[in-house]
């Protein structure tokens, strides 16, 4: 490949698209990973040591790719947004991941998750003013039809000899 040349060729975008799709795939397999090989490790431990590894990675990341002084002129305000999001966005949010993987199972965390899309989208349409295109309405209907059919209970209503009392 040339310099500059992109993995799919659309331009430097392909990168992302890989990274995107990896990260994706990753997130599929990890509560199933979590549940089969974490098993009777408590919630908070997982959470911790996550949370600690990809900090670790993220650092030595940051300060090969960048000057480390830019820090150094960084608002306050962003300071507050940036441990904000760690501390609620992330860390609270793989406590209540573990937990309900241990309560509930992988298969459950995964029906939630595939929510994502669509509550982005409903939230965009409804507190930013964005809006809603036909391929948006299909995607959320396909998510939804794909959670009704893993879920499994609307294919019962389906079975013959099934009984609505």
């Amino acid at each position: 490949m040339l310099k500059g040349e992109s993995l799919f060729g659309v331009g430097t975008q392909g990168l992302g698209i890989v990274c995107a799709l990896g990260a994706a795939f990753c997130y599929g397999l990890s509560s199933l990973w979590a549940k089969l090989r974490l098993k009777g490790i408590r919630p908070l431990t997982l959470a911790t040591g996550q949370l600690m590894c990809s900090a670790a990675v993220m650092t030595v990341i940051g300060f090969t790719a960048a000057d480390p002084s830019v820090l150094l002129h960084v608002s306050t305000t962003s300071w507050l947004a940036v441990l904000g999001l760690a501390l609620l966005a992330t860390s609270l949010a793989y406590l209540v991941f573990f937990r309900i993987i241990e309560r509930a199972g992988p298969a459950n965390v995964q029906l939630v998750t595939m929510m994502i899309p669509v509550s982005a989208i409903l939230m965009g349409y409804a507190v930013l003013g964005e809006t809603l295109e036909v391929r948006e309405i299909l995607g959320a209907l396909i998510i939804i039809g794909a959670l009704a059919i893993i879920d499994g209970r609307a294919l019962q209503l389906l079975r013959p000899g099934h009984n609505a009392t």
